[in-house]
């Protein structure tokens, strides 16, 4: 689906204006068929978001926000 020149122009080259909306925000569609569908949907997916918290948490914690 990520390289799918139908959904995409000149799929295999990165555009972030694919992702997100003309405000700026994240496009919540196009996020949902990275992990995939139905009975085939990846099962490390929630790993994956766990791994990302735990791998940002500490770093933004040295910032003063």
């Amino acid at each position: 689906i990520g390289h799918d020149e139908s959904r995409y122009e000149d799929p295999y080259t990165f555009h972030r204006s694919r992702f997100l909306t003309p405000e700026g925000n994240l496009n919540d569609d196009d996020i949902r068929y990275i992990y995939g569908f139905g009975r085939r949907i990846c099962p490390g997916r929630s790993l994956a978001a766990a791994s990302l918290w735990i791998a940002i948490a500490p770093i933004l914690a040295v910032f003063q926000i």
